[in-house]
């Protein structure tokens, strides 16, 4: 049965039946019900449980509890989020949603914000979690309040507000792979009306998880340092001002370190052919047969291939990439009685430098070697906001500037130039962005609420580069489009009773479009648009112990960006349409006062609904194992979409036993992922995999100190952070392996 007929009847379905599974009375009072979790979801603080959103949010706790320690983990307790990597950046998708283009001036399908500022660099987008309130995980187009960029949802990071009382905490940690980390956060006040913090964190991985066995030097290892603070101002009885500084560094080989697929040969055999049928004094483009028959086999086993250990690698060169990023942001909230207004205005800065070899063995083919790639944004938004009885609504306006620089790559046989030549880029994409907002929310009855929400965006690229051959300008080009979309919600929402609500909803999202750096002259990539029908069930159970909430969606998906390599250069294109459809279920519960588990289940099913003459890598067409890829033109309708697996799910919990000398406690995680592909055509594939983290920890009875011994990854999974198919041949990046060390804190 076709994806499009099966919809409604799954939309049906699976929502009837979470209502007729909700229950009609609660159990007796508990002494151990769960803390209610408040959100942002909506652009003002309100209940997990009463946003008609399909959300997950978790604390500090219950993310080093899962053994989540940065953005790129959120995915072993999200099941719908699929988090890869790619260079310094994390490429997330949420229900099958997301782009894996990282290129400067590129933004991800999945907004990133902090403390309501977008984050548009995804290259620094790699940090650690310290001084973290919580982290909310919105899915589905957020392309009302929330807006730019947001077509497969958002991940929002708050950080804590600075305390009057003074308080002093902090770890240090030692692990495998000779990795120490130090994290300390601090906070008090500094006078009647002002109070500030400062987080600071610090991990050096001194040993790789692999060797680069043409270099003889580690591979897959970081170093980071990031320091944060923030400041709380009482400027008045009505007025609250937030201001907040950050600096971040970066330098890792993690992601960038690639070893081509097993089973697949590198291009490096075409060169060993080449030169031996030279050496024989023939043309290597027209050997003769017997030329053929003598170089055929040298090159076939002279060609690279998969390293022996999964984490090993061949490059040419000693491969890193480095980033640097610093931040300003002032929050604003002011009350008019009746109205409230809020200013959030941010500056940030960053600086990226790579450096690494495309083809991923022996011999240097393509050297990518960029100075810099520096973003500079400025962005301001003002709400203004309104809570009544029966009428809730905001109107807001978001101004939004972006330059993004791309400074000298070059190459040896780079974008098909001859070996020994060098090819310089200088480019430059400018952004501009006007947004208008508005959402209301009216109550039609005691317990049905009907939400609709627009905003209308206007964005405008531009493009100068400027390309150099041997040290010689060639080409000076200018470019730029516009481009004017309304985005909208629409929500129904019933309360059926205290403890259950229902809902459904309507919005769209989009993705504005952009220009690839490396592709000089090429035309504007089009946005993107979803239209995502959603059904959701939210309650609270077992008199407030157990939190079950569920949705189900359909997506009518136009003109995705997808992302291919060319020239040794991740460039982004237009496929045609895609439809998804799917289920997902998350639960949290106090099931005893010591014992609390919490799980989720995501299923998909997604289709390229019309990709007719897609780009697509397939083995070199003379085989004979000469190595690399050709680049050929197939119709992928009828294929699932990349990165989306069908089933992921979660599930772990913690368990606390008081003993004399304080409380230990046990925590453990499970996450299952059942495999997808990882290019539209699926030729490379992912297979199954499953990580498990866990931990014991001691705390002292006053809660001064504590010790915590952990390992992730604990079962060694061998799995892929990242998958490229390109014409030097298929490679991968090596995710994490077993991972383990002790931490001790202190809190004062």
């Amino acid at each position: 049965m076709k994806l499009a007929h099966k919809k409604l009847i799954a939309l049906g379905v699976a929502t009837a039946s979470l209502a007729a599974a909700a229950p009609s009375q609660t159990l007796a009072q508990s002494s151990y019900a769960l803390e209610e979790i408040v959100v942002v979801a909506q652009r003002r603080e309100q209940s997990l449980q009463d946003v008609p959103i399909s959300i997950q949010a978790f604390s500090e706790t219950s993310l080093l509890d899962a053994g989540v320690n940065n953005v790129g983990q959120l995915g072993m307790v999200t099941p719908s989020l699929n988090m890869t990597q790619q260079l310094l950046s994390f490429t997330p998708s949420i229900r099958g949603v997301g782009s894996p283009d990282a290129s400067v001036g590129q933004e991800s399908t999945v907004a990133m914000y902090v403390d309501g500022v977008y984050i548009a660099n995804s290259n620094a987008s790699i940090f650690a979690f310290n001084s973290v309130d919580r982290v909310e995980v919105l899915k589905g187009p957020q392309g009302t309040l929330f807006g730019r960029n947001a077509t497969g949802g958002l991940v929002h990071v708050i950080t804590k507000d600075p305390s009057h009382d003074a308080h002093l905490k902090g770890a240090v940690s030692y692990g495998n792979y000779d990795t120490a980390g130090v994290k300390l956060y601090g906070t008090t006040g500094l006078s009647d009306a002002v109070a500030a913090d400062l987080a600071v964190f610090y991990r050096d991985q001194g040993e790789g998880w692999g060797d680069n066995l043409t270099t003889g030097t580690d591979v897959n290892k970081t170093e980071e340092f990031g320091i944060r603070s923030k400041w709380l101002i009482e400027a008045g009885e009505n007025t609250q001002i937030r201001l907040t500084a950050d600096y971040a560094e970066l330098e890792s080989s993690v992601g960038i370190q690639k070893a081509l697929v097993p089973g697949s040969v590198g291009a490096d055999g075409q060169l060993y052919f080449a030169g031996c049928v030279a050496q024989l004094g023939g043309n290597p483009a027209a050997p003769t047969p017997q030329q053929f028959g003598t170089c055929q086999p040298i090159a076939a086993a002279s060609a690279t291939r998969a390293p022996d250990d999964y984490h090993d690698s061949y490059g040419a060169i000693p491969e890193e990439n480095t980033s640097e990023t610093w931040g300003l942001s002032a929050r604003i909230d002011h009350s008019f009685g009746d109205l409230d207004f809020v200013s959030i205005s941010a500056y940030r800065d960053s600086e990226v430098t790579m450096y690494w070899e495309q083809g991923g063995f022996p011999i240097p083919m393509v050297v990518i070697d960029i100075d810099k790639q520096g973003y500079e944004t400025f962005s301001q938004e003002f709400q203004l906001m309104s809570q009544g009885d029966k009428l809730d609504w905001i109107l807001g306006a978001y101004i939004y500037n972006d330059e993004s620089g791309f400074v000298r790559p070059y190459g040896i046989g780079i974008s098909g130039l001859a070996v020994g030549a060098t090819q310089n880029i200088l480019a430059l994409i400018d952004t501009e962005s006007y947004a208008l907002f508005g959402e209301l929310t009216y109550a039609l009855t005691e317990r049905t609420k009907l939400t609709a929400g627009l905003r209308w965006t206007k964005d405008k690229r531009s493009i100068d580069q400027e390309v150099f051959l041997n040290g010689n300008q060639i080409a000076a080009i200018e470019q730029s489009e516009e481009w004017d979309e309304p985005t909208w919600r629409l929500v129904l929402d019933h309360q059926i009773n205290d403890d259950v609500m229902v809902y459904g909803s309507y919005s769209r999202g989009f993705k504005s479009g952009n220009y690839n750096v490396s592709g000089v002259g090429t035309p504007a990539v089009e946005p993107e648009f979803i239209d995502a029908y959603e059904l959701g069930i939210k309650s609270s159970l077992a008199d407030g112990r157990v939190q079950l909430s569920a949705a189900t969606y359909f997506y009518d998906y136009k003109d995705l960006q997808l992302a291919r390599i060319e020239g040794g250069s991740l460039v982004t294109v237009n496929a045609a349409s895609a439809e998804i459809m799917g289920f997902e279920m998350d639960l949290l519960a106090n099931v005893t006062s010591r014992l609390q588990v919490r799980g989720g289940i995501s299923w998909m099913d997604t289709e390229y609904t019309r990709f007719p003459d897609a780009p697509v890598y397939v083995p070199n067409a003379l085989g004979l194992g000469l190595g690399g890829n050709d680049l050929v033109a197939l119709d992928l309708s009828g294929k699932s979409l990349a990165r989306a697996p069908d089933v992921t799910f979660n599930v772990g919990g913690t368990y606390t036993v008081p003993v004399a000398v304080g409380d230990i406690t046990v925590g453990a995680n499970y996450y299952y992922n059942d495999g997808y592909g990882w290019e539209p055509s699926g030729r490379i594939e992912q297979d199954s995999y499953a990580l498990i983290n866990g931990f014991v920890s001691w705390r002292h009875p006053a809660d001064t100190w504590g010790i915590r011994v952990f390992a992730d990854n604990i079962s060694d999974e061998e799995y892929q952070a990242f998958v490229t198919e390109q014409a030097l041949g298929d490679h991968y990046a090596s995710a994490p392996p077993r991972t383990y060390g002790i931490e001790l804190s202190f809190s004062f």
